[in-house]
């Protein structure tokens, strides 16, 4: 990919990409019945990446996958796909203050690995398209 083409335009949009995303897999995930009942009050919101279950990896990944391959990017379409968890977070918060007391555990046991599997497969997508252009 030239230079050229890596704008911040370009950028944003593959960062609302992810967003728009990994958002509607969240909310499919929880329509559908995917992501298990919240077992605590406070966490309607991030109950569908807790716990992590293999078809929510698997479609996480290939959504990651197939943004990078479109987009050609990867910090973006990552930072996209994981920031739907911090915002979810907030509203929690907002609505109970008591939610979330553990977030530096949260965020090192669910945002950070979330983060390297969505920049992990742009990478990968981003690289396949290259290879096949």
């Amino acid at each position: 990919m030239t230079q050229s083409l890596k704008t911040p335009w370009n950028s944003a949009t593959a960062f609302t990409a992810g967003l728009a995303a990994s958002t509607m897999l969240a909310v499919v995930w929880n329509k559908v019945g995917f992501a298990p009942a919240s077992a605590q009050k406070g966490y309607e919101l991030t109950n569908y990446f807790s716990p992590v279950t293999w078809r929510f990896v698997v479609a996480y990944t290939f959504i990651a996958l197939l943004l990078g391959s479109v987009t050609r990017m990867t910090w973006p379409v990552a930072l996209g796909m994981i920031f739907t968890l911090p915002i979810a977070c907030g509203v929690e918060f907002s609505q109970d203050s008591t939610s979330h007391n553990l977030i530096p555990f949260e965020i090192l046991l669910t945002w950070l690995p979330g983060f390297l599997l969505a920049y992990g497969a742009a990478a990968g997508g981003s690289w396949l398209q290259r290879q096949f252009s």
